[in-house]
């Protein structure tokens, strides 16, 4: 049987209450609890928060409101009764307050609220209120960190936290996203789409995932962007039309090649060596009708020697060797002229193509 409650603290309007130095009866004795007490008093006296107190009691835990609330009862019992102790409460208590109604008669303060069962009836009780029991304890409790409401509530923390990694890493996911269609695909102008943006690169993403496309390496991708650039090449200038007279000059040639001379009074010495032939003729150009003696040797220069060099280099032979040397001129210069019609395409026109 309680006999008073000793000390109360933090709780509602209880603030260091202390029932020894308090409570007394007409002859200032400390009075106690009776079988049946009446408490009364003004409203937000304390009337509440002192049933509350017992509520714990029957609940077997602290009421919510008041977490750092402390009390103490006095009781017939030898155990420590106090607000560490509530839910080793071995009294059978009902209280039937405020809390209670909210609890469980909800339709006597809503007009849509329901009731709760309280009591059951018959001889079944002590079984069901065992199982009950058993359920409860199944149950748990948050603020006693057991059961299955313990459990629900790592459970909810758990996927809240996950919840939040999920959000945070699709954020940076879509900033990545985001960062690559406007700066690397938006504004680069070989892919032409200024309205490119993270929905055309996520569903671009989609549809390479679905076709299972493979990658391109570094050398696949260059010649892709190679091919995706569009740009202007100069004009390719058509190749000038070359009249050739190689016809005309092998005609020529072959007439000079079939002329004939008449037979002279060749020095055979000269015949056997070309360049002493044309160190002779060089000599005679320069000796001819202007020495008498020669600038190599200082040797005299007789008549019979120009009779015999003029047998050697006839006239009609010089004017053969002079026509041949000139054919051959004309020959290298129809070659380099052809040389050059065939390659006159603008030079500024040669890079476009190696490039594209």
């Amino acid at each position: 049987m309680f006999t008073k409650i000793k000390k109360i603290d933090n709780y509602a309007v209880f603030n260091n209450f202390d029932w020894n130095a308090t409570v007394r009866d007409k002859v200032d004795n400390i009075a106690e609890f009776k079988d049946i007490n009446i408490i009364y008093g003004r409203n937000y006296s304390g009337k509440t928060t002192l049933s509350r107190m017992f509520r714990s009691l029957e609940k077997g835990k602290l009421n919510e409101k008041y977490p750092k609330a402390t009390f103490e009862f006095g009781h017939t019992g030898t155990d420590r009764m106090c607000h560490l102790d509530v839910a080793n409460c071995s009294y059978d208590i009902r209280v039937y307050n405020r809390d209670y109604i909210s609890e469980n008669l909800k339709l006597l303060i809503d007009e849509d609220g329901t009731i709760q069962p309280f009591a059951i009836l018959g001889e079944s009780n002590v079984e069901i209120e065992k199982e009950i029991a058993e359920k409860e304890k199944k149950l748990g409790s948050e603020t006693d960190k057991t059961g299955l409401k313990f459990e629900l509530k790592n459970k909810a923390d758990d996927y809240v936290k996950k919840k939040s990694e999920k959000e945070s890493a699709e954020s940076a996911h879509d900033g990545k996203l985001r960062t690559k269609a406007n700066q690397s695909i938006k504004t680069n102008p070989i892919y032409n789409d200024v309205n490119y943006t993270i929905n055309k690169i996520k569903a671009d993403i989609e549809k390479i995932v679905k076709s299972k496309i493979e990658l391109l390496n570094e050398e696949d991708v260059e010649s892709k962007k190679k091919l995706l650039k569009e740009e202007s090449k100069d004009n390719v200038l058509p190749i000038p039309k070359y009249n050739a007279s190689f016809s005309s000059l092998y005609q020529k040639a072959e007439q000079l090649l079939s002329d004939e001379i008449k037979p002279t009074k060749s020095i055979q010495e000269l015949l056997n060596d070309h360049l002493l032939q044309e160190w002779v003729r060089d000599g005679i150009e320069h000796h001819k009708n202007k020495k008498t003696r020669c600038a190599f040797c200082g040797a005299a220069l007789s008549e019979d020697l120009w009779d015999k060099l003029d047998a050697h280099f006839s006239k009609e032979s010089e004017i053969l060797r002079e026509d041949l040397i000139s054919m051959v001129a004309a020959i290298n210069t129809e070659k380099e002229s052809a040389k050059k019609s065939l390659l006159s395409v603008r030079s500024s026109s040669i890079p476009a193509i190696k490039q594209s």
